[in-house]
């Protein structure tokens, strides 16, 4: 399953897209948008590479994404589609995958939208805002996977 080939394009698409629908989840529950948090997307898609074993369908999505943030950010922003029906696609596509490899996609997805919510955040401030962990709680629930306990990500 790690072999994009095995999927037809519209399932690739929606794997691809999955780490843009965490990000535009995230930053929408706050309303303000920061260089940081689309620096954190693309550091934390990078570091993902590492994360996933060689030959499974996280590092080849990883690898993908890394290589073309920038193009494959575009195509999504210009498809106008709801970032939670991406999200269940995606659920869908990695259903497919063994469950290991599927559920620690799921998870990935979800830590990346945590590691998101924190970022920019001022002395004081909690760690992750009420909106944003309810848009967190969505994003899990989207991919039918718990969220970690947040002092743990």
């Amino acid at each position: 399953m790690s072999d994009p080939q095995e999927l037809s394009r519209e399932e690739w698409e929606s794997l691809l897209h999955a780490p843009f629908c965490v990000y535009l989840t995230v930053i929408a529950a706050e309303s303000e948008v920061t260089q940081a948090q689309f620096r954190c997307l693309r550091d934390e898609v990078a570091a993902a590479r590492q994360a996933f074993p060689d030959g499974t369908i996280g590092r080849t999505l990883a690898e993908t994404v890394t290589a073309n943030l920038d193009v494959l950010w575009a195509a999504y922003q210009s498809s106008g589609r709801h970032p939670g029906d991406d999200l269940k696609r995606a659920r869908k596509v990695l259903d497919k995958a063994p469950e290991e490899e599927s559920a620690a996609v799921r998870d990935w997805l979800i830590v990346l939208g945590i590691r998101i919510a924190r970022t920019d955040r001022t002395v004081g401030e909690p760690p992750v805002s009420h909106e944003e962990v309810s848009a967190i709680r969505d994003v899990a629930g989207w991919l039918q996977r718990p969220i970690p306990p947040l002092g743990e990500v």
